[in-house]
């Protein structure tokens, strides 16, 4: 017969209780914020992909923006915005102050300059550094924007929803 795999060590076994349960309340939040964030920016990353751009007379549809977009927004919320926005929520969370439309406009703008820097990174990761126009920073600055802001607004309706 084989010993027990903890060897009479409960400490290894995490048992039920209020700290565990917010562990995961935490993680689950984070996960469907996660993807209700990359399907949602998806959609909208494909729809202006599909009006707004013309490729000597081809158009693109709407499947190619969204499968293009998914993968690519789905590892940058992943690598870089799931580690920022735990480390944003603890610096907002480290400011106890009762005024919640505060805490709301300091979370928009730590999000929004976050989601920007996220942007300008991955324009440099990708190899675009010889080729830095000012009109690519500005796009992709802006996308980086609007997914903070896709994020961190699910984000609050999913802690909201999940809570209540």
């Amino acid at each position: 017969m084989l010993p027990n795999a903890t060897n009479g060590r409960n400490s290894l076994i995490l048992k039920k209780g209020p700290f565990i349960e917010e562990i995961r309340s935490e993680i689950m939040i984070r996960f469907l914020s996660f993807l209700a964030s990359t399907v949602l920016f998806a959609l909208i990353y494909a729809w202006i992909y599909m009006t707004s751009y013309q490729l000597g007379g081809y158009s693109p549809r709407f499947s190619e923006g969204f499968i293009i977009a998914i993968f690519y927004a789905g590892a940058i919320y992943f690598i870089g915005g799931l580690p920022l926005s735990i480390f944003l929520d603890k610096l907002i969370k480290k400011y106890k102050t009762k005024a919640s439309l505060l805490r709301y406009f300091a979370g928009l703008v730590l999000y929004s300059l976050a989601g920007i820097l996220v942007g300008f990174v991955f324009l440099v990761i990708s190899g675009a550094d010889r080729d830095l126009y000012f009109d690519v920073v500005i796009s992709v600055s802006i996308f980086g924007l609007i997914a903070a802001n896709i994020y961190y607004h699910l984000s609050l309706l999913i802690f909201k929803t999940i809570k209540n």
